[in-house]
């Protein structure tokens, strides 16, 4: 968290801030980009841009130039083309030929060019990293990449930046600050406050020329104003031929959207739950999250969740963290969110008792008695003839799934007293019995509720004691307690959030879920 000294130095370096941008041509990749261009526009023009057999050549020939574009890497590196890859584009282009032939010239170009590329070692972002950089220490340096985890640090081994820092944007919302930060990509990809509201007494952007970018120069801060203004040096490097205005790209056409169909992984996830009329439902957010998981969010203004903050220091051979709250609408992507995966079982139930003292036993046998008398009249009417039933005494939402909720163990009882008092009724209980019941089941959930948050503390502590070196790297790390049962977090790195809200039953939200597949970009 912030104190004033932190926030002070974050707003003196947001303050006097030295931007550089350097805009690297090369003629060949120049050139690859732009047939690219030519031809998906050629593909959109003629009404083909939904055939799926162009889109697979589209696909692949998109990654390729995203990855280039986003990672100091060299043209041939085999993580990003290797030789399969262009035996499968050249059989997909051959065949492209006879099932769309006004394609050919420009797909045959385009080809080669890709082809000429992956047989070239030139890294022309790095080789002038290495060069604009000779001479310079760079001990407080951190590189800035769209996609941190995607980048194998091996390429640096051998440069000076072998021991720099490798950030994404969310590590840059804490309170370091470093003397230069280098970003790697077009501007328009990362969010404005990296650069209106620096972390670095120096931001050096490095990309191809042959994007549009454009910088904003206000500072971030409500009511701040900067001892300087930002400053911003542009500089063209290694220019080959001058580039036809219309011929430059949008930093959005590069990027590579995720093809999640959100829409069928919520319905797969909430089932016909959310179709029922009167079941407790909360509008959400949907958070996909690493290794294709996924999770919903209460969206409400006041909702938050825990996130590590990750606290680089370079005076400490240990990453250090917070773990603070984050409004759910400020989640983004590359935030790393805390969330339970398992609650804890009979762990729960035996600090719960604890908290319960010595009339934990008593509560339990009241707590059993009347489920067992509940669910004895379900198992001989039937579920669909309880539900009528228990609308009848006055019941608003006894839906045959809330019956079966109500049934089980894991559920104390319902949220609302009416939907118990027609429980209660149903088993011949009295009114005045039924609120006796009720605040037997009340202390229950109470214990429950404290045990919960007694063991969520000691699964955040294991948080903290973990090295979570691994975890930016992975994006998913688990963390259980030793007792039986103890319960589980496991942290997760966003990786993309739906575009919609959700209507989800609230026994739905905060449950993580598998969302199924792989997931395609392009």
């Amino acid at each position: 968290m912030f104190d004033m000294y932190d926030a002070n130095l974050v707003y003196e370096c947001a303050g006097n801030t030295q931007i550089n941008w350097y805009l690297i041509s090369h003629n060949e990749f120049t050139k690859y980009c732009i047939s690219l261009n030519l031809f998906k526009k050629q593909i959109y023009l003629d009404a083909n841009a939904d055939d799926e057999y162009l889109a697979d050549i589209i696909r692949e020939l998109n990654v390729y130039r995203y990855n280039i574009y986003s990672l100091p890497i060299p043209f041939n590196d085999t993580n990003v083309i290797s030789e399969e890859k262009i035996r499968f584009l050249s059989k997909k282009l051959k065949k492209c030929k006879l099932l769309f032939p006004n394609y050919e010239e420009i797909a045959v170009n385009l080809f080669e060019r890709l082809k000429y590329l992956s047989n070239c070692n030139e890294n022309p972002i790095l080789d002038f990293m290495n060069e604009n950089y000779k001479g310079i220490k760079l001990n407080n340096t951190a590189i800035l990449l769209k996609e941190p985890n995607k980048f194998n640090r091996f390429i640096l081994k051998n440069s000076q930046f072998n021991s720099v820092r490798i950030l994404g944007s969310s590590d840059l919302k804490g309170v370091n600050c470093y003397d230069r930060i280098i970003v790697i990509g077009p501007i328009n990809w990362f969010p404005e406050y990296v650069f209106n509201a620096s972390r670095a007494k120096e931001i050096d952007i490095i990309t191809f020329s042959c994007v549009k970018c454009y910088i904003k120069d206000e500072p971030s801060f409500i009511g701040y104003t900067p001892t300087n203004p930002i400053k911003i040096n542009k500089r063209e490097i290694l220019l080959d031929n001058a580039i036809k205005d219309e011929d430059m790209i949008e930093p959005e056409e590069i990027l590579l959207e995720p093809k999640m169909n959100w829409f069928d992984i919520s319905n797969e996830n909430i089932s016909n739950e959310v179709q029922v009329n009167g079941m407790d439902r909360i509008e959400a957010i949907q958070v996909l999250l690493e290794g294709n998981y996924a999770v919903f969010l209460d969206s409400s203004e006041s909702a938050k969740s825990l996130i590590i903050d990750f606290k680089d220091n370079t005076n400490k051979s240990k990453t250090s963290i917070d773990i603070v709250k984050l409004t759910n609408k400020s989640i983004e992507p590359g935030t790393f969110i805390l969330l339970r995966t398992s609650g804890g079982g009979d762990y729960v139930i035996e600090i719960a008792d604890r908290f319960m003292g010595e009339n934990a036993s008593k509560f339990r046998r009241i707590q059993s008695q009347w489920k067992m008398e509940f669910l004895n009249i379900i198992e001989n009417k039937g579920v669909q003839e309880i539900s009528k039933t228990l609308r009848a005494l006055g019941s608003s939402i006894a839906t045959e799934i809330n019956v079966r909720n109500w049934a089980s163990e894991k559920n104390i009882s319902p949220r609302n007293f009416k939907d118990f008092l027609a429980i209660m009724k149903l088993i011949g209980k009295s009114e005045e019995s039924a609120k006796k019941i009720w605040e037997n089941c009340k202390r229950i959930e109470q214990s429950h509720r404290h045990a919960g948050h007694y063991i969520r503390k000691l699964l955040i502590r294991k948080v903290y004691n973990t090295n979570l070196s691994e975890l930016k790297s992975l994006g998913r790390m688990d963390f259980e307690l030793d007792e039986v049962d103890g319960g589980k977090m496991s942290a997760f790195r966003v990786i993309d959030i739906a575009p919609n809200q959700y209507t989800v039953p609230l026994s739905r939200v905060g449950v993580v879920y598998y969302a199924g597949g792989e997931m395609e970009y392009g």
